[in-house]
């Protein structure tokens, strides 16, 4: 699954391609608030991490509480949806790109648990992520790259 930001430039109006990116609602007559969009950025380049209300409030400059109002009006899914579809994304890029185990995988995109992991994948891309592996893995089934 291949995802590329968007171009950015300076205007009032988002392209189709920036609504999916950031998972934005279009709402008639209305314009989204750059704050959303950088709550929304900082969620993508930053899904490893356990983020907060709080933590968003301060890359955006609102309250914490003043944020939630507004992502709720904006954004399609939940926070926590959000961070682990980007989460998943990323995984993606690892499956596609290393040779890392499911468990490093799993640690590196900042979640604990495996099971939930690989269940939550297989909801997103309909594939395990061994299955994932094997069919778009840069390297041959049986192949390992050796590090070190």
């Amino acid at each position: 699954m291949e995802s590329k930001k968007p171009a950015h430039r300076s205007r009032t109006e988002l392209t189709m391609d920036e609504i999916a990116y950031y998972g934005i609602k279009r709402i008639e007559g209305e314009t989204v608030r750059k704050e959303i969009l950088i709550a929304q950025e900082y969620v993508i380049c930053h899904c490893e991490d356990d983020l907060t209300w709080e933590i968003l409030a301060e890359v955006s400059n609102l309250s914490p509480g003043y944020l939630q109002k507004l992502y709720r009006k904006w954004c399609l899914l939940r926070l926590r949806d959000f961070q682990n579809l980007c989460r998943m994304e990323k995984a993606a890029g690892y499956l596609e790109e290393t040779t890392l185990s499911v468990k490093e995988i799993c640690s590196a995109v900042g979640m604990k648990n495996t099971s939930y992991f690989s269940a939550l994948f297989r909801q997103v891309y309909g594939l395990s992520p061994r299955e994932y592996r094997h069919m778009y893995g840069a390297y041959p089934k049986g192949c390992r790259r050796i590090y070190g």
